[in-house]
């Protein structure tokens, strides 16, 4: 599937944080909101850093 797409987009497979490989930062959100910020806030950071002004977010799990 990545393959197929990355003929016609340019695609980032990110590990985001406490996920798979990533960092496992301390983690201590514990409403439904605190939750959801930590984690657009590390995608956020990403995308400032690439310099991306518009992206689309799609999931898939690419196990090894």
């Amino acid at each position: 599937m990545l393959k197929k797409l990355s003929e016609n987009y340019r695609l980032w497979c990110i590990d985001l944080i406490r996920m798979r490989l990533s960092s496992r930062p301390n983690f201590i959100c514990s409403p439904a909101e605190e939750t959801i910020k930590y984690f657009l806030d590390s995608i956020e950071q990403w995308r400032q850093t690439e310099g991306l002004e518009k992206f689309y977010l799609a999931e898939c799990h690419v196990c090894t």
